[in-house]
């Protein structure tokens, strides 16, 4: 028996903010666990399920759009096709040309990714991060990226594009990338920082450098691609 002063000992209690034990459980005691308790711990949320259709914003549920990466390795595999490897300077400047001028012919965009203002041009922060590795350095193999197919609009303004700066050299071709009223330099004197260029800027432009992209390609081009580049025309 206890006196009246003496209250008798407390079960102990299970630890706090966490999943039971084996040990936690009291003589009796029915092991019931809480369906959420993984909601409740501190830190370890469990990520939110997601149904495909609640993800149209998500690159990979982009129809006709490619990881910058895909678009470098058409110019890469094309430079060693020809026997002509180019830097990481002359790729980014083909791959921002190309954005533009699908853009301007097609309305079309060719990536899942948005150009910023850079201080020595327009960039992709994933394409430029792994170009930086190279330096001056021509490229003789393709970067990593999954391959991918090309709409026929594409694969034509792809092969156009090399076809037109092929022998430009990664300055001359920073020049075509900076001049005045190109989209890099509108953004550069609005923004005066890092900030993303938009694609409406870049269509406009690109159609005020060259009018003749207002014209589409004839759908009778054939297209150039070399059987080494990881995509096709679809």
């Amino acid at each position: 028996m206890t006196t009246g002063s003496e209250r008798p000992p407390r079960p102990p209690r299970p630890r706090a903010n966490a999943r039971r034990g084996q040990n936690d459980y009291h003589e009796g005691e029915e092991r019931t666990i809480d369906p959420n308790w993984d909601k409740r711990l501190p830190g370890h949320r469990r990520p939110r399920m997601v149904e495909d259709e609640e993800r149209p914003n998500f690159p990979t549920s982009r129809p006709g759009r490619h990881d910058p990466c895909q678009i470098a390795n058409f110019f890469i595999l094309h430079g060693v096709g020809a026997g002509k490897p180019i830097n990481a300077q002359q790729i980014e400047a083909l791959v921002f040309l190309a954005h533009g001028h699908l853009l301007a012919r097609h309305q079309q965009n060719l990536l899942t990714q948005t150009f910023h203002v850079g201080h020595q041009g327009p960039v992709l922060p994933s394409l430029h991060k792994q170009l930086s590795y190279y330096s001056d350095t021509p490229l003789t193999t393709p970067l990593s990226a999954l391959e991918t197919k090309y709409t026929k609009e594409q694969t034509q303004v792809l092969n156009e594009v090399y076809a037109k700066y092929q022998g430009h050299s990664g300055a001359e071709l920073a020049e075509v990338c900076h001049q005045e009223h190109n989209p890099w330099y509108l953004a550069w004197q609005k923004y005066r920082g890092p900030a993303p260029i938009p694609d409406e800027m870049v269509r406009k432009e690109f159609l005020a450098l060259w009018p003749e992209l207002a014209v589409p390609i004839p759908a009778q081009t054939p297209a150039q691609t070399p059987a080494q580049t990881p995509g096709t025309a679809e």
